[in-house]
């Protein structure tokens, strides 16, 4: 393979940062094909035995594993040294994977061009340069038949299945591989509604739970105390009292049986589809992104609103390209306590054109705001597959449980 368009120092940004960080071997999509030269092929295939065999990769031993090579030792031991940022990870992997491409690309041109290859066989080689990176290559156009017409018009398939809030299944006819919108004002439990939504879906479902706002620490309390029903208050008390200590133990264990994630840290566009290619490849994902207002772009923008645009345009493009279904978390941009409506979301119309379904959280009582088990309204404003109105739903916030009320304006 011709090596003069490679940046070695992406390799080696990349080895650093797994032996810094194990956690992000979990997180390599590329394959050790993928590098340049046998030494780093051979770093990387051994590090992902050992992590295969031992949940960790020790870069004492990796480097024990190179004994008499001394310029792969010390190639592993420079690497970690060497590394810039561990949060790039994602952004040096797609450089990787750009410059496999290209190099690929370059050396069936070079053969093209010697007449070693036509031209059929050059196109039919940089299609499958493309497509091996991506999950489902839809490049080729088919024409349904009348039969798969009729099934696919008429079945209810592609909608997202929910255990316990059937009322969402039932009104709200949510679609998979779509982009919903959970907004609220501050401090009026989106993020919760977001994790009860999630709790749910993680019993069929693969989910993924970008969190971005809150601490680690917030964020687990707030799942064990959704699924063992003691206030997150309580949790400190749990050496005086077995029964809390219980109830605890057996939160964790109904969040371990989920199909769930939690990627902590602020994400650019890039690292977001890089993790979501990644996670999609087995089974349909459905991503939490709390909120959309922290996800980053390489691009220069003149504001808020021109960046938050760009990037639900590369998400929804990923609902489609991807096995995914996309929440995004948004905050409402008007303070007091008026009922809210799409207008309102914060620094992006394209938040309002690119949703399939908007749900606003809204505590319609001013005089309830202190209230620890406030009765909310969950405000449909918007809704490509199902009904508009609104419902009310209890929100318990010191467990941080959503429960339906009777209550609705929904049609029937």
């Amino acid at each position: 393979m011709n090596t003069q368009s490679y940046n070695i120092s992406y390799q080696e940004e990349l080895i650093g940062s797994m032996l810094l960080n194990n956690d992000l071997v979990k997180e390599l999509y590329l394959q050790p094909k993928h590098f340049i030269e046998n030494r780093y092929i051979t770093i990387v295939s051994k590090m992902l035995n050992m992590y295969a065999q031992n949940k960790v990769v020790d870069p004492g031993a990796l480097v024990n594993e190179f004994q008499g090579d001394e310029l792969t030792q010390n190639i592993i031991l420079d690497s970690m040294e060497n590394v810039t940022v561990v949060s790039n990870f994602y952004f040096y992997q797609e450089k990787l994977e750009q410059q496999y491409k290209v190099v690929l690309m370059e050396e069936n041109l070079q053969k093209y061009k010697e007449r070693n290859i036509d031209y059929p066989t050059l196109m039919e080689n940089l299609k499958k340069i493309e497509s091996e990176f991506i999950k489902n290559d839809d490049s080729t156009a088919t024409m349904l038949s009348p039969n798969e017409t009729f099934e696919l018009v008429t079945t209810e398939a592609n909608l997202l299945e929910f255990q316990t809030f059937h009322f969402m299944e039932e009104k709200l006819r949510l679609l998979k591989n779509t982009i919903n919108v959970i907004a609220a004002r501050t401090s009026q439990g989106k993020s919760a509604f977001a994790l009860n939504l999630m709790n749910d879906l993680s019993k069929k479902y693969k989910c993924l739970y970008f969190n971005m706002e809150m601490t680690e620490k917030e964020i687990y309390q707030r799942l064990v105390a959704i699924n063992c029903g003691i206030p997150i208050d309580s949790f400190y008390n749990f050496k005086k009292d077995s029964k809390i200590s219980d109830g605890i133990w057996k939160g964790i264990e109904e969040i371990h049986h989920r199909k769930i994630k939690i990627y902590q840290g602020s994400k650019s566009v890039k690292a977001l589809r890089t993790i979501l290619m990644k996670e999609s490849r087995q089974e349909h994902c459905v991503a939490f992104i709390d909120y959309i207002g922290y996800v980053s772009s390489n691009k220069a923008y003149q504001n808020d609103r021109e960046r938050i645009g760009e990037v639900v345009r590369d998400l929804q493009t990923m609902t489609k390209d991807l096995n995914i279904t996309i929440f995004l978390i948004a905050q409402i941009n008007r303070e007091g306590n008026d009922t809210p409506t799409l207008v309102n979301l914060k620094d992006s119309g394209e938040l309002e054109q690119t949703a399939h379904c908007v749900m606003m959280i809204h505590n319609p009582n001013k005089d309830d705001l202190a209230e620890q088990s406030p009765i909310v309204q969950i405000l449909i404003p918007k809704n490509r597959n199902g009904k508009l109105g609104h419902i009310y739903m209890q929100f318990d916030k010191p467990t941080q449980t959503f429960r339906f009320t009777n209550n609705t304006n929904m049609p029937k």
